[in-house]
């Protein structure tokens, strides 16, 4: 429609300054031929200026989607490593208590319950039968509550010492576990903190894919601005072009005006 617009001011423009030779008119059309011109370019302007906010946000929520896929799949795998590493965990303390337990049967059926005494005990027995056998049974039974107290001291002590051997052995045991389960612990760390870094790096490659990606519009969007003062114009001429000749094709350009033009100039010797 404006293409056509400013065919009919051109025409008119045309027919006044080199058919009736009216400059008043002609300069008048020329004027309002101008202002659709600049209407025109605005409009065809602002069309561009819609465009190239429509794509710039396309690529924007685009860009988003992108994003937030991303980082739903890298919090899945990290949910899935959480997992497996808690099961391997658990894994392993479920063995370490199956050894423990293991360990504590084997070494109840290899502990000694025989006592070995001190040499002084058994010379304290011997006295005993001694004493009892020359009839001084005063002298034994006394010797004998003595003999009788200093075993159960010795038994005692006997029963402490294995059970403190035991326990030594049970806390090497412990101790060993304790150190493979910090080990692969500290395994599971490392491979959290590998999963998180190549997270990190796969969101800082996206967001400079992306801002590439917008830098590359805004320089294609910056070019096209700059060329479309001429690309305009030449779209405009081109559809005045097309416009006209659609006129031709329908003999339009043969009609006059439909416009007061004014008595016309009778030619001198009419």
């Amino acid at each position: 429609i404006g293409a056509a617009l400013l065919g009919v001011a051109e025409d008119l423009r045309s027919f006044y300054a080199d058919q009736r030779g009216d400059f008043r008119l002609a300069n008048m059309a020329k004027q309002v031929q101008d202002q659709l011109k600049l209407r025109e370019e605005l409009q065809r302007k602002s069309s561009i200026a819609l465009r190239q906010e429509s794509e710039h946000q396309g690529v924007q929520e685009a860009q988003m989607m992108q994003a937030m896929e991303f980082n739903s799949a890298w919090s899945q795998n990290m949910t899935e490593f959480e997992r497996q590493a808690r099961e391997i965990e658990d894994q392993c303390r479920q063995k370490h208590a199956e050894e423990f337990a293991e360990f504590q049967t084997k070494l109840q059926a290899k502990a000694s319950r025989t006592y070995k005494f001190s040499r002084e005990l058994l010379l304290m027995r011997k006295s005993v039968d001694t004493l009892a056998k020359q009839g001084r049974y005063n002298e034994a039974h006394k010797l004998k509550a003595k003999a009788q107290k200093l075993e159960e001291w010795e038994r005692m002590k006997l029963d402490n010492e294995q059970e403190m051997t035991l326990a030594a052995k049970e806390l090497q045991l412990k101790q060993q576990q304790q150190m493979q389960l910090e080990a692969l612990q500290r395994r599971i760390a490392r491979g959290r903190e590998e999963h998180k870094e190549h997270w990190l790096q796969g969101a800082q490659r996206l967001m400079q894919s992306h801002k590439n990606m917008l830098s590359d519009l805004k320089t294609k969007q910056a070019l096209e601005n700059t060329r479309a003062e001429v690309a305009v114009k030449l779209d405009i001429a081109a559809s005045r072009a097309t416009a006209a000749k659609e006129r031709s094709r329908t003999h339009f350009a043969d009609t006059g005006p439909r416009v007061d033009c004014g008595p016309r100039r009778k030619k001198v010797g009419a």
